[in-house]
């Protein structure tokens, strides 16, 4: 039988079960042929029968048919699975394995030498192995000649790392606290333009198609909703000083930004904050964390504006057709760049400067989280981020690693949408091919070769998005989640769906 493919097998087993030749199969012929065919499934025969029967029965009796997509759905789920494995094996750091090699020979050395073992664990683990971080003490005796040369590195370096940008929390804190004991004034009030319904936006269960029905299938009023509601929730129009009429403005133009496109519109930017927000509240990550009001805002931000205006093309597209925009940003995180400098140009419109009642440090800090942030959702960063949440993000390290955390969260709500039920994912899956189709017409046109990611005429979807999951999702999201184990209701949902892609394999 293994010359032969599988629907050949079963066509033969259940010839060979099916006794009366009635074209259907009680429960006992049932076990009899899965024993026959022997394919390895993680349920008894005697189960695996008893689970056929209940699922596939019509008039007391299973089918030809259904007997047939059963084992089929099943020898898919099952090498869905094996791949899952295969591929998470191959996405761990080298880092990681180092970290974890180490830590084995912790019951090995002398007690006198396990403070240096730990010393080597956490240089590693914090990402710093090759920078210089912090600039040398000078005595009091050092000479001018001393004295000048540190000036000139610390003006030209400044030791703070692009990623790592010092931030000043007990100042933050208090200018936090100090807005908090004010009185409210009218800059904190619901403005009267957005429509006033009930939506549960902390609901595990949350469909932005949903709402965006509810609005009059508005994209952008969606995501001005959403922002508004969000923000109103963490009370960030108090605590960081954000005049409310000023808030509505800025997000109008932004939400107004975003193309209609399929996929990279005011709605994935509205579903990318929901997102966000899930992760803070059901996550407990604000707790576990330790953030403050300025980390909410950039997280919720950056999640906001991280897409606007997005051509709907990707970088690489962009890069190898020498587009303006690529020639503006050299070929560095092309798009993210774009989006970044046309979401602060549209803030520093005075009717639309949100920053304007924070202080000079305050927006430095925000500015540069919101960058980092955004940066970040370049899709090439993927495999060194994955690095860094399996070696620096653990529970006891989250508070010293605020900016990574920040910059993980939203670059995984970016690409969330197999977190979500069913019914979600697959819209939103239809929606990416969708503009990867559209750029895959528009290469062809060109006289390119297009990989069947973008060839519509090539590619399978279901494939696809398996691939997709099991390669990029599944060891991502692992790690993450583990950090917000109030959340496994969305784990449970990825394994979903990608047993639901490998049945229609």
């Amino acid at each position: 039988m293994e010359d032969v493919s599988l629907r050949e097998q079963l066509r033969i087993v259940f010839n060979h079960i099916d006794k009366d030749q009635s074209g259907t199969l009680s429960v006992s012929e049932i076990e009899d042929g899965l024993k026959m065919l022997n394919l390895g499934y993680n349920i008894d025969s005697h189960s695996a029968a008893q689970e056929i029967w209940t699922e596939c029965s019509k008039d007391q009796n299973v089918t030809y048919e259904a007997f047939l997509e059963w084992n089929i759905k099943k020898v898919s789920q099952r090498l869905a699975h094996s791949q899952a494995t295969t591929m998470a094996s191959l996405f761990i750091s080298p880092a990681f394995r180092v970290v974890n090699l180490l830590k084995s020979f912790d019951k090995y050395i002398p007690e006198a030498h396990k403070r240096e073992l730990q010393w080597c664990i956490d240089q590693i683990s914090s990402g710093e192995l090759y920078s210089v971080s912090q600039l040398p003490q000078l005595t009091r005796s050092a000479s001018l000649i001393e004295q000048d040369s540190f000036q000139i590195i610390n003006f030209f370096s400044k030791f703070e790392k692009e990623n790592q940008l010092e931030i000043d929390e007990d100042f933050c804190i208090r200018k936090s606290r100090d807005r908090s004991n004010s009185s409210p004034g009218i800059i904190y009030k619901r403005s009267s333009t957005l429509p006033e319904i009930d939506s549960d936006i902390e609901d595990l269960k949350f469909n932005i198609f949903d709402l965006c029905t509810r609005l009059e299938e508005n994209r952008a009023t969606t995501c001005r909703f959403i922002a508004d509601k969000i923000f109103e929730k963490w009370h960030l129009f108090k605590l960081m000083s954000i005049n409310r009429k000023t808030f509505m403005k800025f997000t109008h133009e932004i939400a107004h930004g975003y193309k209609p496109l399929p996929y990279h519109s005011a709605l994935h930017a509205a579903d990318v904050m929901q997102c966000c927000n899930l992760f803070l509240t059901k996550g407990g990550i604000v707790v576990s964390a330790r953030l403050e009001a300025i980390h909410i805002t950039g997280l919720l931000l950056s999640a906001l504006i991280h897409d606007v205006k997005h051509p709907g093309v990707t970088n690489g597209f962009l890069e190898s057709t020498s587009d303006a925009l690529a020639i503006q940003y050299n070929d560095k995180s092309v798009l993210e760049n774009f989006h970044l400098a046309e979401a602060f140009k549209t803030a520093m419109k005075d009717d639309c400067n949100i920053f304007a009642g924070l202080a000079k440090e305050e927006y430095r800090i925000l500015r540069h989280m919101v960058i980092q942030c955004v940066l970040k959702t370049d899709m090439s960063t993927h495999a060194d981020q994955l690095g860094s949440i399996q070696t620096r993000l653990t529970l006891e390290m989250l508070p010293s690693n605020k900016q990574l955390l920040l910059e993980s969260l939203l670059h995984a709500a970016d690409i969330s949408h197999s977190l979500r039920e069913w019914e979600v994912h697959e819209k939103w899956s239809a929606m990416i091919q969708d503009e990867f189709f559209t750029q895959g017409d528009i290469e062809k046109s060109m006289g390119r070769e297009i990989i069947s990611l973008f060839d519509r005429n090539k590619a399978s979807v279901p494939r696809l998005q398996l691939g997709y999951i099991n390669a990029v999702i599944l060891p991502y999201f692992t790690p993450l989640l583990n950090l917000m184990p109030e959340l496994k209701e969305m784990q449970d949902n990825i394994e979903k769906n990608r047993d639901k892609w490998a049945s229609e394999i």
